[in-house]
């Protein structure tokens, strides 16, 4: 799933992917409640554009025990609510485990080397 047709056409390249969806997540999801086992999240939630409230359709398109794993950029954690967001969903979320990582490593050479992404792993209730 991703906005840009050009991004999800790299993405079918790859070969690993079944089908794609061209999908706004500020914007409401026309897929079935219940439709997926699992969630993986890479490059959504970064500096703004996507905020907390698109976990709320993720958690709806996806079965009970699905799995998820988000990288969310560590600097608006707390700032756009994504802390908040995950202490509301402690209902519907269980195993939640946070994880912080460099987000571009040790070779990165410039103002962002020191830059933390946080992976948060959990599943729905």
């Amino acid at each position: 799933m991703d906005i840009s047709a050009a991004m999800l056409d790299v993405a079918s390249r790859k070969g690993l992917s079944r089908n794609t969806i061209i999908a706004d997540l500020t914007k409401p999801l026309s897929i079935k409640s219940g439709s997926y086992e699992a969630v993986i999240s890479s490059g959504t939630f970064t500096h703004g554009h996507v905020g907390p409230d698109a976990l709320d359709k993720f958690l709806r398109i996806c079965k009970k025990g699905a799995l998820f794993v988000l990288s969310i950029n560590a600097q608006h954690f707390v700032s756009h609510g994504f802390a908040s967001k995950f202490e509301q969903l402690n209902t519907v979320i269980n195993e939640f485990a946070l994880h912080t990582v460099s987000i571009y490593g040790s070779c990165e050479d410039s103002d962002h080397q020191s830059d933390e992404g946080h992976i948060a792993v959990f599943k729905k209730a």
